[in-house]
């Protein structure tokens, strides 16, 4: 509501101002409360309409948001929950402006404890928050089908996980800013494994590749790709040097 329709609605009320107790009005230059009084303060159930467009209806106590409550942002964004000395606090609902749903712990006002955040575009994460962000430990289930169990930070996969892919595979190993990133291992759909280092989500480093045939290639990669002098261990026992660059074999 706007600041004159607030103002309409507390002139036109005609419940007395500022009780003792009882139901009653008050208004100051930053909001209108309308509802109930106990010794002079905000105490009950009442509707505090904020001129910056905030309106909170529910519990008060000792002047305060306290309890059960409602909150109306202007850009449409609204909560439901639980309020502690003024604050979200505890288990609430939060519907954000663009779609998004986070139900669970509040903590001075943000998402802060275990929770479930359900994207608009898709897809939620399931655990941990610090500071209104999914940080801890969480999973995340993509649109597409792709899973990721593990670390997160700030958002992002980072830490300690597990990825599975839609397609198939999956990549156990660290990660860093939302990608493979580290030591790990990633189990291909055709039966591939690859052992070893991996940065911005390829090969990139000293590694193995064991390959469905049976042979295991050692040796740096660059961009997924082998790229250097590399170690090919055949099934049948054979061991030969190979020099490869950008994938290639150099024979």
């Amino acid at each position: 509501m706007k600041k004159e329709d607030i103002e309409k609605l507390y002139e036109k009320s005609e419940l007395p101002v500022s009780p003792l107790n009882g139901k009653g009005r008050h208004i100051t230059k930053y909001w209108v409360y309308v509802g109930e009084f106990k010794k002079g303060e905000y105490e009950g159930k009442g509707t505090l309409y904020l001129f910056n467009g905030i309106e909170y209806e529910g519990e008060f106590k000792n002047g305060l948001r306290h309890g059960k409550g409602k909150e109306l942002c202007p850009n449409g964004a609204r909560y439901l929950g639980n309020f502690f000395r003024g604050n979200r606090q505890g288990d609430g609902m939060f519907f954000f402006e663009n779609g998004d749903v986070y139900v669970g712990q509040f903590s001075e006002n943000v998402a802060s404890g275990n929770g479930v955040l359900t994207y608009a575009s898709g897809g939620r994460y399931v655990g941990e928050f610090r500071v209104g962000k999914p940080e801890g430990t969480g999973v995340i289930f993509y649109p597409d089908g792709t899973r990721y169990e593990g670390k997160v930070a700030k958002g992002k996969r980072h830490g300690q996980g597990k990825l599975s892919y839609a397609e198939g595979g999956y990549y156990e190993g660290n990660f860093a800013f939302g990608e493979e990133d580290g030591f790990g291992m990633r189990f291909y759909p055709d039966g591939a494994v690859y052992v070893g280092i991996m940065k911005k989500g390829k090969k990139n480093g000293n590694g193995i590749l064991n390959y469905p045939s049976g042979d295991v290639l050692t040796g740096r990669f660059k961009d997924d790709v082998p790229d250097g002098l590399c170690v090919i261990a055949e099934k049948n026992g054979n061991r030969k040097e190979v020099y490869f660059k950008d994938g290639k074999r150099q024979d």
